[in-house]
């Protein structure tokens, strides 16, 4: 219950986000000769995505949350039949379970911050690994999996964006002194 009323507060978050950068990219001018795709294109269409998924989550999570209570009226006197649940404490309940989402936050604010020190490559493999291992159920951590998907998917989106957009992502003071990107 706790985690729906969560998925419910971030998908909030989310959404208002996403509809301040929809007003936001109206506000961004350029005109191109052509009739090409401007400046403010990407932008918008990122933040409608932004809004639409986030939408689909407060959705979802509202129609979770009301089989849950339904649930709950319905086994009350299962749920008092069985024993307690042990308490969960220490750093990792603290920092992944009871505040994951939070946790989440502050390392995407720290890598973005950190971007043009580390790169989009590395700060990108940072906030998936975490991201993933936060999200991640109780038992079901596959670092194999976590370790080559932060990896490949940074590197893939970096290469399409800087070989087939032309766009440039920032590579970082580490990258560019050793010569790499």
């Amino acid at each position: 219950m706790r985690k729906i009323r969560q998925d419910i507060i971030m998908a909030l978050v989310v959404l208002a986000v996403a509809v301040f950068l929809i007003i936001i990219t109206t506000k961004i001018t350029g005109r191109l000769r052509t009739e090409e795709v401007g400046p403010r294109f990407t932008p918008f269409l990122v933040a409608i995505g932004m809004a639409s998924l986030s939408f689909m989550q407060l959705v979802l999570s509202l129609v979770k949350l009301r089989k849950e209570r339904k649930k709950e009226k319905e086994a009350t006197d299962l749920l008092n039949k069985e024993k307690p649940l042990e308490k969960k404490s220490g750093f990792s309940y603290f920092l992944f379970d009871k505040y994951g989402h939070l946790f989440v936050w502050v390392v995407m604010l720290v890598c973005s911050l950190a971007m043009t020190q580390i790169g989009f490559i590395l700060s990108a493999i940072i906030i998936m690994f975490v991201t993933m291992y936060t999200m991640c159920p109780d038992g079901q951590h596959n670092f194999i999996a976590f370790v080559v998907t932060s990896i490949g998917v940074p590197v893939i989106v970096y290469f399409v964006f800087v070989r087939i957009f032309f766009l440039m992502l920032p590579v970082g003071y580490l990258w560019r002194n050793l010569g790499i990107l």
